[in-house]
């Protein structure tokens, strides 16, 4: 029960921190990034592992989910600047990429690791290393768009002219609030759509294990192995599915065959919510 509440009460924060993402706008994308990467792999090693009770475990778990939070829209906004218009499907699932393979190694270190070093912050400890490694090559080698180029969508070389006529005079900063042309049904419906259906993906991410452990008498190295299985798979339909979508020139129909296809095991009441999210998806105009 207290799992599932710093799970809760992570995601949540973490939301609403996004939120500051937006911030990137105005101090850029990679500041956020890094030292946001710097935070949590230093809470990862040094804090969050060792926390004298449970409290306060919680309160370094949100922490490091709330500074997550501004890093993924950070860095999703990093890779919008230096992706075309037209090769977006295949910059997206490279970001996607991301979470998939920082899974696939937390499993393949835990599958491989546990039955030699049972202790728990072991895993912690390796996370919070690799972690920190890459927020120092981060710092180290990662530059960012200045705030005129950030703001050009060029779909071919005919917009170049008017996309910098249009930072010039403007700054880079939309006419209209960023809320006013954010708050519509062809954002707002997809955003519904895919959140839930992501209940699924962060069940899965979240209990896995604890569920072959307890129900199916799994040990941890065993269900860490198996979980390597589902990773590996996403990883590699994540680039396939990006080429198709970008070699064909559609993504909503992908959209809704991957959908459809992952609800055919699924039980009455993944069913049921998964219909409301297939409803969203064919409201969006």
């Amino acid at each position: 029960g207290f799992y599932v509440t710093i799970s809760i009460l992570g995601s949540l924060l973490g939301s609403g921190a996004a939120l500051a993402g937006s911030l990137a706008d105005r101090f850029g994308r990679t500041g956020l990034l890094v030292y946001g990467s710097l935070f949590v792999s230093l809470m990862t090693l040094l804090v969050t592992p060792h926390m004298p009770n449970k409290q306060l475990f919680l309160l370094a778990d949100v922490s490091v989910a709330a500074t997550t939070g501004v890093v993924l829209v950070a860095s999703t906004a990093l890779i919008r600047d230096f992706a075309p218009q037209l090769t977006r499907a295949v910059a997206m699932s490279t970001w996607n990429l991301g979470p998939i393979l920082g899974s696939l190694l937390v499993s393949s270190v835990a599958s491989h690791t546990l039955d030699d070093h049972p202790d728990w912050r072991f895993q912690y400890s390796v996370c919070g290393i690799v972690g920190l490694a890459t927020a120092i090559i981060g710092v180290l080698g990662l530059r960012e768009l200045s705030p005129g180029l950030r703001a050009q969508v060029l779909r071919s070389s005919d917009d170049v002219a008017a996309a910098e006529e249009r930072a010039e005079t403007t700054g880079g900063v939309p006419e209209r609030g960023a809320w006013r042309v954010l708050m519509t049904p062809r954002i707002l419906l997809p955003t519904l759509g895919i959140g839930l259906f992501l209940v699924f993906y962060f069940t899965r991410l979240g209990f896995w294990v604890i569920f072959f452990v307890t129900t199916h008498g799994f040990t941890g190295a065993q269900a860490n192995g198996l979980s390597n299985w589902w990773w590996a798979t996403s990883a590699v339909t994540l680039i396939a599915m990006g080429c198709l979508a970008d070699g064909l020139g559609i993504r909503k129909p992908l959209m809704l065959m991957g959908a459809i296809g992952s609800d055919r095991k699924s039980t009455r009441l993944n069913s049921s919510h998964r219909c409301i999210s297939y409803a969203v998806f064919c409201l969006k105009k």
